[in-house]
């Protein structure tokens, strides 16, 4: 790969791979576990009017967020705020595919992928 011998490209991923391992274990070992979403629900609620306005119409976005201890959030977004989060969902989504397309991640997949039919042999 890449024109490194085979043995030098060996013993760098088994270095990554084992820092990433001890990497895992330390930060298991003192990490917080926070709860995960479970279910989301949305539906857009019209606000038509108002005590004070008798014709007011303005979308929100209420949001119900079911989490795996099985505490329930809910909020309201506006659309503003709707659109923000739809961005940076899909900035986060690119950005890991972005990662995911780096020739080192391809190398470690390479390895593991060779290593593991290693093992079925």
């Amino acid at each position: 790969l890449y024109n490194y011998p085979s043995n030098v490209v060996t013993r760098m991923i088994n270095a990554i791979l084992v820092a990433r391992d001890n990497n895992t274990l330390i930060n298991n070992n003192y990490s917080i576990v926070w709860p995960t979403v479970s279910k989301l629900k949305w539906r857009i609620d019209v606000i038509i009017s108002t005590g004070s306005l008798t014709r007011v119409i303005r979308p929100n976005i209420i949001m119900q967020i079911i989490l795996s201890d099985g505490r329930i959030k809910t909020f309201d977004v506006s659309i503003d705020q709707f659109n923000q989060l739809r961005y940076a969902v899909a900035k986060l989504l690119y950005d890991i595919q972005s990662l995911e397309r780096h020739p080192i991640m391809r190398i470690i997949k390479e390895f593991k992928i060779k290593e593991i039919e290693d093992q079925n042999k």
